[in-house]
């Protein structure tokens, strides 16, 4: 027999044999009927093929530490006027983060001192200090209540002033806020009160809501600082690259001392829209740059009434977390 011919029998082979062993299993049985082919379940499953699957399986990237220290954050950025005989002004920033757990674990405070410092520079004479500083804490506190409902607080007593004078210095701000989540994992509403302790603007409401319809989209549009996200890149749960914008609040209210030796209080006011990219990392740490413009600016005195208006800017901040 040729070698074709003798593969071709060996193959007849195969089959009569399967076929024999086939019909004696059916015999032995019952004589049952083999399952339809349309009806058995696929050997490849398709559904671990779709966006949902891979975003149920994705590791997080966790945003803190397992311990006492959480980080060392320094931050810095500058506001350069666009105008003649405008106000141009910075600040640098250095904090530390920890947390206390509150009788377990799943009861964290988060307590982060902080030193921050304002450079100005006005060429109009308005009186303004070169610089403007803050010290204080900021406490921070998250709880689940159930699978919907959560509350955070947020308290932060400081010393703002040019250093030269105390009187009204010490200043209060704080937060309180209500999460429901109407979609558990997807969409969260907000609502409570934010107090900023300022002289311009003591008071906002905290409201709105947070959705994440996948992994790659994270819209915080809570006022007064709503923030959409969207993820470029992914390293597993180690690190995460994500491009935002955000809009917001920026000035305070400082005590100063006027030239004349009188105590005052300062409050600079503006708001900003703000394009940025962040990086962040296992454990929290992690930076970021951004860029942005900076309109309705403007500086008062409480004492003295003196209210100056500036013109429109640019800004760009960045920070990095250790």
């Amino acid at each position: 027999v040729t070698r074709p011919a003798g593969y071709l029998f060996m193959l007849l082979r195969i089959i009569l044999c399967s076929a024999i062993a086939v019909w004696f299993t059916g015999i032995a049985m019952g004589q049952e009927q083999l399952p339809d082919l349309e009806q058995l379940p696929p050997v490849v499953d398709y559904e671990l093929f779709e966006p949902a699957a891979f975003e149920s399986i994705e590791e997080p990237v966790q945003r803190f530490r397992k311990g006492f220290f959480q980080r060392l954050e320094f931050t810095g950025s500058w506001i350069q006027a666009t105008n003649d005989n405008d106000l141009s002004i910075g600040h640098a920033q250095t904090s530390v983060a920890v947390a206390v757990p509150l009788g377990s674990l799943e009861n964290i405070l988060a307590v982060s001192p902080s030193f921050r410092v304002e450079f100005a520079n006005a060429d109009e004479p308005t009186d303004l200090p070169n610089q403007l500083y803050e010290t204080g804490v900021r406490l921070f506190w998250k709880k689940s209540l159930n699978e919907r409902w959560g509350l955070i607080g947020l308290a932060s007593p400081m010393v703002r002033s040019d250093f030269n004078t105390s009187h009204n210095a010490t200043r209060f701000t704080g937060a309180a806020l209500a999460s429901w989540f109407w979609i558990p994992e997807k969409l969260e509403l907000n609502f409570g009160v934010v107090y900023l302790d300022r002289n311009d603007i003591p008071i906002l409401p905290g409201i709105g809501l947070r959705w994440t319809p996948s992994p790659v989209w994270d819209w915080n549009l809570t006022f007064p600082r709503p923030r959409v996200a969207y993820r470029l890149a992914k390293d597993g749960s180690r690190s995460e690259i994500w491009a935002f914008m955000s809009g917001g609040l920026g000035g305070n209210t400082w005590a100063v001392r006027r030239a004349s030796g009188d105590p005052d209080e300062l409050s600079i006011r503006d708001y900003r829209i703000m394009l940025g990219i962040e990086e962040v990392l296992h454990g929290g740490a992690g930076s970021f740059v951004e860029i942005g413009y900076v309109f309705g600016r403007s500086l008062e005195y409480e004492n003295t009434d003196e209210k100056f208006d500036y013109g429109d800017a640019v800004m760009i901040q960045a920070g990095v977390k250790f």
